[in-house]
């Protein structure tokens, strides 16, 4: 699915054609050709990418697990152990001491996959090219801000003498050892430990290690173990990569050129015709053919009829389908074509109710959607509910949460670089929207006359996060990728583009686009980007020398960049459109009017970002066509606006879906045993249930704090609903006053001798404004503002 620039996967594709030449009169036997992916790098342990396993699921038992698979006794411990079966069977049974069940199962799906093999043979490489730059050589080391050493003994003396404006740079996959105990605000040195968990010399560095952080009184240790091993000499053991399919394409002259024609003529007798009527119930005899078979075997008949369905077709047609079968499928095919929008010949993969889209899903992804479930069950059960109660909240319809919003992008003030249905440029494409159906390979977009995508930015030109986007939109435009194309450009309020550089290129652009074409206007902002230095914005003197070079002819450049331009029509347009979708930065990019986030704009990510949300987009687009509901007189960008989730403005108050979530079964014993003792005020003792639990988490010595306790209150006091409330005070300031702790104190007492609403009364009081900071300074005291019994506190 990669276009233009792509990222290069080089994998080795080894193809094994089994031919047999004997022919027999009553039978033809089959040409078996098997296909093998293997990666460039040579097997990975699988002790490693059981590690990996654990840790991404249980980062406080990884440790533990690898120290105890590194113990002398145990037979991990040997680096010379081979991916064998017996080896992974003990593997696997030592596994399954640490990790719950149902994670069990998904650890075989991910060795099976090999799905940390790519992340541990990254760490490999860091770990080869740390050593390059030094003269040690060792399977087991430390690197200490640049500094490397094999000797366990040393790492002390790096510790002491690390260069603080070298600190590594650290990746998401790193392990970093967590000690629990809060190390002093000291100055933080990074420990990187190379090694292989299940060896001695990793369990000697890693207690070394600790030890050091125990005990060293200078210097915070950040531990961090990126996993190093001895790759196989024997370059034949390559990783063999699952998730990815092979094409075989062979003419019928390579088969001849093999002197195999009696094969071909008797293929072609196999594969003869059938007629219609044979032909209108398969899927259903395929059905049925599957239910009639072992349960053991269900699954591998299934693959077997989906990957050889031409020439299992003549047999599935002679099946005798059963009447319930028949009046079940009936109302199944109803139920999914109503529920599901699945129509006959469609299909669909759902997971726990979960639409995993057939057009981007593969084995890697569907490994990290069973995953996030597999934790989620497991959270639900912890709680104390039965098997059907968590069946109940499963199958709840919450997908309206998981919303995208758009904003509309019919606004004049969108300067449009290209039309897809009336430029000359792609008068040559087809202009039927039943294009969009088409088949084609994975990755490959439709030429087709119709504005399906829209892309467009919104950006200060003349900054230096523009240039890559613009010149990324160019490519796209100058390799007739089928993307309309379009710019909002936001400017300073200033009125000279002699001295602001965003409103002199707007000015040049509009200047150049009226006299010539979008694209040549275009064309010259990236020129003026190729000749900005590196890194920074641009500057006016640098837009209008370009522009003098471009144009010498022009000798009224007053009239152009000056405070009375000719040439800025539609800045104050642009600036009332920016305000109006309501962002609060730039640069943004949206794609029918949905908005990348910002790590899918960054240069390296961007290209790819764009091609995979048109794959999704496609896939949206491509049933309403089906169904006849878009047409080739639509207009499709109208159609596109006019949907439910598009808005004309974008409020990440209301609109936004991102919430951070606190999984109370992940907590410590120690703060359980604190949620549990939680003091809540409640309007009423008599009812248990409340159906909704509020925590207020603040530090009431600053404002915003002390806004957030007056409002939890309120809101409380007003609510209609069973609700209670807890607050948990924090300290973020280091206040040591000698009334530092007055609020604390109020609240404290507040909760545990006082009903609701003499509670509310009196901590509303104390956190006025005036009455805190006359508190606070000494001015009064709690009995000066005429809050009885706070004087017992």
């Amino acid at each position: 699915m990669f276009n233009t620039t792509r990222l290069k996967v080089i994998l080795s594709i080894f193809l094994v054609c089994l031919i047999q030449n004997s022919y027999q009169s009553d039978s033809i036997k089959e040409k078996h050709i098997s296909a093998i992916v293997s990666a460039k790098w040579t097997e990975t342990p699988f002790l490693l990418e059981t590690g990996e396993f654990i840790f991404r699921n249980y980062p406080d038992v990884f440790w533990k697990f690898a120290k105890d698979v590194s113990t002398e006794t145990n037979h991990f411990s040997s680096v010379d152990s081979f991916n064998n079966q017996t080896y992974f069977e003990e593997l696997l049974k030592k596994a399954a001491e640490y990790i719950s069940p149902m994670q069990f199962d998904l650890l075989k799906l991910s060795l099976s996959i090999r799905t940390f093999s790519p992340a541990i043979e990254m760490t490999r490489k860091l770990a080869e090219d740390a050593l390059k730059l030094t003269n040690q050589d060792c399977f087991t080391f430390v690197d200490i801000h640049g500094q490397v050493t094999c000797n366990v003994e040393e790492i002390l003396t790096l510790i002491e003498s690390a260069n603080m404006d070298k600190k590594p740079f650290t990746y998401q996959f790193d392990k970093h050892f967590d000690f629990k105990v809060k190390q002093k605000q000291l100055e933080q040195v990074s420990v990187v430990l190379y090694a292989q968990i299940g060896t001695q010399d990793f369990l000697k560095f890693h207690e070394r290690i600790i030890e050091l952080a125990s005990k060293n009184s200078k210097y915070a240790i950040d531990y961090i173990l990126r996993n190093n091993y001895l790759p196989s000499k024997d370059d034949s053991e390559k990783v063999a990569l699952s998730g990815y399919g092979v094409e075989l394409d062979i003419k019928s002259t390579e088969y001849k050129a093999k002197d195999d024609t009696k094969y071909l003529i008797e293929s072609t007798q196999e594969l003869a015709p059938l007629k219609a009527w044979q032909m209108q119930d398969l899927s259903i005899q395929a059905a049925q053919r599957i239910i009639d078979s072992e349960p053991t075997e269900a699954l591998s008949l299934l693959e077997d009829l989906s990957q050889n369905y031409p020439i299992r077709a003549r047999p599935l047609s002679k099946i005798q389908v059963r009447k319930d079968l028949r009046k079940s499928l009936k109302k199944i095919s109803s139920t999914f074509e109503s529920t599901l929008n699945l129509e006959p010949g469609s299909g669909g993969l759902y997971l726990n109710g979960l639409d995993m889209s057939l057009d981007t899903v593969d084995i890697f992804s569907l490994s990290s959607v069973l995953k996030k479930e597999a934790k989620l069950l497991e959270s639900l059960s912890q709680t104390g509910l039965n098997v059907d109660q968590v069946k109940d909240l499963i199958y709840l319809d919450i997908s309206s949460k998981a919303t995208d919003y758009g904003v509309d992008l019919r606004d004049s003030s969108i300067q449009w670089l290209n039309d897809l249905e009336k430029d000359k440029k792609y008068s040559y494409w087809s202009r039927n929207v039943h294009d969009i159906l088409r088949p084609t390979y994975p990755g490959m977009l439709r030429s087709i006359a119709k504005n399906f995508f829209n892309l467009v930015f919104v950006i200060d030109p003349a900054k230096d996060a523009s240039k890559s986007l613009l010149k990324t939109a160019e490519s796209f435009y100058v390799n007739d990728i089928p993307i309309r194309i379009g710019f909002v450009f936001v400017t300073n309020k200033n009125d000279d583009g002699n001295s602001d550089p965003s409103v002199a290129l707007f000015r040049a652009h509009n200047y150049i686009k009226e006299k010539s074409n979008p694209i040549k206007a275009l064309a010259f902002i990236t020129d003026v980007y190729a000749k900005s230095p590196k890194g920074q914005d641009l500057t006016s003197d640098l837009v209008i020398k370009e522009f003098k070079r471009r144009f010498p002819k022009e000798k009224n450049l007053e009239d152009i960049f000056g405070p009375d331009s000719d040439y800025d029509e539609g800045r104050k347009l642009t600036m009332e459109y920016f305000n109006k979708i309501g962002l609060k930065s730039i640069p943004k990019v949206f794609i029918n009017g949905f908005p990348l986030s910002d790590t899918e704009i960054e240069q390296d990510a961007f290209e790819e970002s764009v091609i995979t949300k048109i794959m999704h987009l496609t896939s949206e687009i491509q049933m309403p066509v089906y169904k006849g509901e878009i047409n080739d007189r639509t207009n499709i960008m109208d159609w596109l606006m006019s949907k439910d989730v598009i808005m004309p403005r974008l409020n990440p108050r209301v609109l936004s879906q991102d919430r951070e979530y606190l999984t109370i079964n992940e907590l410590s014993d120690k703060h359980k045993n604190y949620v549990k003792n939680l003091k809540y005020l409640t309007e009423s003792d008599k009812n248990d249930m409340h159906l909704l639990t509020l925590w207020l988490v603040c530090d009431p010595d600053t404002e915003r704090g002390r806004q957030l306790l007056y409002d939890a209150i309120n809101y409380h006091e007003s609510s209609k609903m069973s609700t209670k409330l807890a607050f948990i005070l924090v300290k973020t300031t280091d206040d040591s006053t000698q009334n530092s702790d007055l609020i604390k104190k109020v609240i404290d007492y507040s909760v545990n001798n006082l009903n609701p609403r003499q509670a509310y009364k009196l901590i509303k009081q104390v956190i006025r404004e005036k009455n805190f900071n006359d508190l606070k300074s000494g001015k009064k005291t709690l009995d000066q503002i005429e809050i009885k019994k706070v004087n017992e506190i």
